[in-house]
């Protein structure tokens, strides 16, 4: 029959036709571009892989460029391809797909493999901004220098490490480091020089250690940012475990800030260690652009919102001057704290291990806004913290803390069904007239339904005021005192009063 092929004859199928393509000379460029750019990246990747296997370092950046690297190739291949109609499974927007997935995976890998990893520092114009744009620097140097970062709830760092020499020997063990770090100082009632002032008394506390001598410290107007101060200290460190009986120079170079709100502490630092004697490598002066680096947000921060109007007190709910037992405290004597009152006066809270101490009486009215007044004398310098209470329940489950540490530090704390929060704090920073053993009065102010305002105030300066919003106890409860830390010798309350409060 006509039109069906014989035995010996070859059947040929119908082809699709395909239309010519043609690809620009840009585009070609451009993909060839991305190309170059994704063997760089592998080359980084490489080069991370040989230093962790030897140091540890780097781990994070092993699969941070290797997957920049696959991404800028595929983006090539979507970019050469595009519109090209063969094959129809290998399309310009798989590719795209594919290479935007590989660059998600790289931020994953280096958010979760890099916390602590060390980065080298590639780029002179390389800048880190923290705490949301509060304040940004550069840094200090790409020869040699690694970068690494942490983050707590109320703290952003980034540390920065050079080591100049082998370290082999002392006199070829010059190091270089620097961190910038901004910290947070939610409720802060102080102004920002009075915040700087305790800030820098405590960079020099730090300081002042056994390994350290001939510490000299001085501080000095910045010229920029404004609400900055700058600071330097040198010492002689003789406790270099590597190279012990050696003395080694130290120098710190710093700046103290604050941002308009003074609701963030701002620090920026760099320091250098040779061995005294010898010629320094590296000048001194190569702090100057580090520190010069620093800006700071004028923005006000949200967490300086404005507060309602104060409350001031009225009539007293209740008082007791512990010079007898009318006021009903119960004395309390176990393995962990021994409570009463004390011959010729006063109310004695002593720790005898590790614990916490929460003393109150039923004779103090349940009532919601109120002030709480007590006079405590703490010889002890063990780590304690210690104040009064408001809003507290009758299972010691939720209540407002307000708090003084025999270091100097102080805070507000809210305790939520055993869930300890802390809502307000010194930033870290100490108040020398605070620190054991001294006599100190706290004044703790709360109120409003919800938002709730705490207010603390001691030896007569307003020290926090926070407004508490999330989680807030609207509800009424005790006032009572409070004490959580080491074992030390009795603290002795000399005075405890509640005050009603009024708009």
């Amino acid at each position: 029959m006509q039109g069906e092929p014989h035995a010996d004859q070859q059947v040929i199928q119908p082809q699709e036709p395909v239309a010519p393509y043609h690809r620009s000379a840009l585009r070609a460029a451009g993909s060839i571009g991305l190309w170059i750019v994704a063997a760089i990246a592998f080359l980084f990747s490489a080069l991370s892989a040989a230093i962790a296997v030897v140091t540890g370092s780097f781990l994070a950046n092993v699969p941070f460029y290797g997957l920049i690297g696959l991404g800028l190739v595929l983006f090539g291949l979507a970019l050469w391809r595009r519109k090209d109609p063969r094959p129809r499974r290998l399309t310009g927007r798989v590719l795209t797909v594919a290479g935007t997935l590989s660059l998600v995976g790289a931020l994953v890998s280096t958010s979760v493999l890099g916390t602590g990893d060390a980065k080298p520092i590639i780029f002179a114009g390389q800048r880190y901004e923290l705490s949301g744009g509060v304040a940004s620097a550069g840094a200090p140097g790409t020869d040699g220098w690694q970068s690494t970062t942490e983050k707590t709830d109320f703290t952003d760092t980034v540390n920065f490490g050079r080591d100049v020499g082998l370290g082999r020997t002392a006199d070829d063990n010059e190091t270089l480091r620097a961190n910038f770090s901004v910290i947070r100082a939610p409720g802060n009632a102080l102004p920002s020089a009075e915040l700087i002032a305790q800030a820098l008394d405590t960079e020099k506390r730090s300081n002042t250690t056994a390994r350290m001598s001939d510490l000299r410290f001085t501080t000095s107007a910045a010229s920029s940012p404004p609400q900055c101060v700058r600071y330097d200290w040198t010492a002689n460190d003789t406790g270099v475990a590597k190279f012990p009986g050696s003395v080694f120079r130290l120098t710190t170079h710093g700046r103290m800030c604050t941002d308009s709100s003074v609701t963030h502490l701002i620090v920026i630092a760099w320091s250098h260690r040779y061995l005294d004697g010898t010629a320094a490598k590296v000048a001194e002066s190569s702090a100057e652009p580090f520190l010069a680096s620093l800006k700071v947000s004028e923005a006000v921060s949200p967490e300086a919102s404005p507060f309602p109007n104060s409350h001031a007190p009225g009539t007293v709910l209740f008082s007791d001057s512990f010079k007898d037992s009318s006021g009903r405290w119960s004395p309390m004597d176990n393995e962990f704290a021994k409570l009463g009152y004390l011959p010729g006066g006063g109310f004695g809270v002593e720790l005898r291990k590790f614990a916490h101490a929460h003393v109150s009486t039923s004779a103090v009215p349940v009532a919601r806004d109120i002030e709480v007044d007590v006079e405590y004398r703490v010889a002890s310098t063990a780590e304690t913290e210690y104040g009064p209470t408001c809003r507290v329940d009758d299972a010691f489950g939720t209540f407002y803390v307000f708090l003084v540490a025999t270091d100097g530090t102080y805070g507000i704390k809210r305790d939520a069904k055993g869930k300890l929060k802390n809502l307000a704090w010194s930033a870290g920073t100490f108040r020398a007239a605070l620190v054991a053993p001294a006599s100190v009065r706290i004044v703790a102010q709360c109120y409003g339904a919800g938002p709730v305002t705490l207010v603390l105030t001691v030896n007569g300066t307003t020290l926090l005021r926070f407004e508490d919003i999330d989680g807030a106890i609207g509800s009424e409860g005790r006032a009572s005192f409070y004490a959580n830390g080491q074992a030390g010798s009795a603290m002795r309350l000399d005075s405890f009063a509640v005050r009603e409060l009024r708009p």
